[in-house]
């Protein structure tokens, strides 16, 4: 008896290992097959990785851009505002000479808001004659007569003659 329970516990663990056997030759494709997916996961995940770390480059880099054209925004309206007194200076200098029969009108200057963003150009308009100096002009030559040969506040010693 003891034998007989011996020889069938015998076979059952061998029928048992067997199936164990079995089982593990299934088993193991599908834990190679998991071990390949976790190594793609974790190479996705490096080239994810990487892909943040170059798009967070880039966006230093726009910062750094946009900082700069910030700066460069602010250098250019600072120059366009000088600009804009140094016109207006010359516009009213300018004012003071009169080019024969005709005036330089004064006109204040407001920014134009014209595409090109080109200020008002100075217009000249015929001066108006009085009746004196129409009468003084008319028996005489268009011209200007300079005499370059007084020396009346004697500052043209100091230069040289040709």
């Amino acid at each position: 008896m003891a034998a007989g329970e011996i020889r069938n516990l015998s076979a059952s663990s061998v029928e048992v290992a067997g199936r164990a056997g079995e089982m593990l030759t299934k088993i193991v494709p599908d834990i190679q097959k998991t071990a390949e997916l976790i190594q793609e996961i974790s190479v996705a995940s490096k080239e994810q990785n990487a892909g943040a770390d170059q798009i967070n480059k880039a966006l230093q880099q726009l910062d750094t851009i946009i900082q700069q054209n910030a700066g460069s925004s602010e250098e250019l309206a600072s120059t366009a505002e000088e600009l804009s007194s140094q016109a207006e200076q010359m516009r009213s200098v300018i004012s003071f000479f009169k080019i024969q029969g005709m005036e330089m009108q004064q006109t204040t200057h407001k920014r134009a808001q014209v595409k090109g963003g080109h200020g008002p150009k100075p217009q000249l308009a015929p001066a108006d004659k009085s009746a004196k100096a129409k009468a003084a002009t008319a028996g005489t030559k268009s011209g200007v007569k300079i005499n370059l040969d007084a020396d009346a506040d004697g500052y043209d010693a100091n230069f040289e003659k040709f």
